[in-house]
């Protein structure tokens, strides 16, 4: 990180629509019973829910890390809450998860709902549901999905679904305090949509049920009529980027340092990244690709990037995020400006004496340590100087420079 010092500099770009994830389970731990790593039950005697091998999915930020849920016959039912309580009308919430139906391709189930959100009396008390996830499957190994809200029955999509194959689903949850709550449902066997637009027309669209207008809580149901099927990376967030998004770009920022252009951002999760094009424009228009940096890959945690340009103008940098399957995503556009490059230094490192020159007439130049105490001050008044530095010891410095409207500070070293 820079020194507080250096921030003058920095011009940052924090991705809009990165809000914090409500809830993120990869049920990364070996258990004979979820309810032992944070989950709690509310219904039923019998048949804990148990860890299994995860399941993967190309492009999905909590694909193969750690297992998965075995969700097998009648049982216990479990909860988890999410990291606050989302109410108020019109506010969203996204929930993504990986779904493998495992049902015996003879075997017919009528149907019923496997997941559901909600808002819960206390963890061990949750009926007020909404957001239901139902599935069925016919004695031809086809699988039918659908949603409801309050509703005891699910409304099914018309496609066909195969068994034994992991599914994305994307579930679209908007309150309404005054009526009707909307869902919803996309089913994809492939791809991670960038965006809301860019999955297409939903596989399901609901809207004829109340919900609930607060949720605090998702819930995992097993009974007799509902296909076996195994559940993992279940992702809970208030918009699209934070649910089933590949890779999370956190922070993108683009900082003047020694009459070059730094660049740093930062991912808090990644899958698939082959990697980041660093790519420049003097217009904003027009970019070219100036460097790569190689990605993490797979990940799941924060990674931290930077990459250096010997820029002495104006520039946009993007970086455009490519997975190993070819996909491609562009960041936000971060501005450097020429204007924090006025001045010049020569030479640096320096000696006994260091000059200065600037196309603005130079107020006072000031010489301080890394502690920030000064070490030297001088008048200038003229667009030139020369300091005599034969007081100082060798070492880091930075020079804090005023031209009467604004103050640069740029890092020197004395040899």
């Amino acid at each position: 990180m820079k020194k507080i010092i250096l921030s003058i500099f920095t011009i940052s770009c924090i991705a809009s629509g990165f809000a914090q994830t409500l809830l993120n389970e990869n049920f990364n731990f070996t258990t004979t019973n979820i309810a032992n790593s944070g989950w709690s039950t509310h219904s039923g005697t019998v048949d804990s829910i148990a860890t299994t091998a995860g399941l993967t999915y190309a492009g999905y930020v909590s694909s193969g890390i750690g297992n998965a849920a075995n969700v097998i016959g009648a049982g216990y039912d479990y909860n988890k809450p999410l990291s606050s309580t989302q109410y108020g009308n019109g506010n969203t919430i996204y929930i993504s998860m990986l779904v493998n139906f495992t049902q015996a391709a003879t075997a017919t189930t009528s149907g019923g709902y496997f997941f559901h959100t909600g808002k819960r009396s206390s963890p061990t008390s949750f009926t007020s549901f909404c957001g239901r996830l139902f599935a069925k499957t016919s004695a031809t190994g086809v699988v039918n999905i659908g949603v409801s809200n309050s509703g005891a029955a699910g409304v099914y999509s018309t496609a066909n679904f195969a068994l034994n194959t992991t599914y994305l689903l994307i579930l679209k949850y908007k309150i309404n305090t005054t009526g009707n709550d909307t869902l919803l449902l996309w089913v994809k066997s492939s791809g991670v949509p960038s965006s809301e637009s860019a999955a297409g027309t939903p596989d399901l669209t609901f809207t004829s049920e109340l919900g609930q207008d607060s949720l605090d809580a998702i819930a995992i149901r097993q009974a007799a009529n509902i296909p076996d099927l195994i559940l993992d990376g279940i992702r809970v967030a208030n918009t699209w980027a934070d649910g089933p998004l590949p890779v999370k770009l956190i922070s993108f920022s683009a900082s003047l340092n020694n009459n070059q252009t730094e660049l740093n951002w930062s991912t808090a999760s990644e899958t698939n990244n082959k990697g980041f094009e660093v790519e420049k424009s003097i217009d904003g228009d027009k970019f070219e690709t100036i460097g790569f940096v190689r990605g993490i890959g797979n990940s799941n945690r924060i990674n931290k990037y930077s990459f250096i340009d010997a820029n002495q103008l104006s520039a946009y940098y993007r970086l455009k995020q490519i997975d190993f399957d070819g996909k491609f995503e562009y960041s936000s556009t971060v501005k450097v400006n020429s204007d924090d490059l006025l001045i010049e230094l020569n030479p640096n490192p320096f000696n006994d004496n260091i000059s200065i020159s600037s196309s603005n007439t130079i107020v006072n130049a000031e010489i301080i340590d890394i502690l920030g105490k000064t070490k030297i001050l001088e008048i200038v008044n003229n667009n030139k100087a020369t300091i005599n530095t034969s007081v100082l010891s060798s070492g880091v410095y930075f020079i804090r420079i005023n031209d009467g409207q604004k103050t640069f500070i740029k890092r020197i070293i004395k040899n």
